[in-house]
């Protein structure tokens, strides 16, 4: 419910990564999906708003097999192509 609800990380038939986090940064500050396979890779999808907790830097970072494939300022809408 996580994933589909707040993140809205939804399959696509294309190679594209699409997140819209609907979670507020005031509301919840730092949050971490682990593992969550997406298109035949496994994916780690982050948020830091005050670079304590994991190490990544601050921001909204996208993981995929421990390479940064996007990282930005803050939860919201991503899509990314290449991951």
């Amino acid at each position: 419910m996580i994933i589909d609800n707040l993140i809205k990380l939804k399959p696509r038939v294309d190679n594209v990564l699409a997140i819209h986090s609907l979670i507020p940064d005031a509301k919840w500050g730092w949050f971490c999906l682990n593992n969550v396979p997406y298109h035949g890779k496994i994916l780690t999808i982050l948020n830091d708003t005050i670079s304590r907790h994991y190490g990544k830097g601050k921001g909204f970072i996208v993981l995929s097999k421990g390479k940064q494939v996007f990282k930005g300022n803050k939860a919201g809408y991503l899509a990314a192509r290449k991951f």
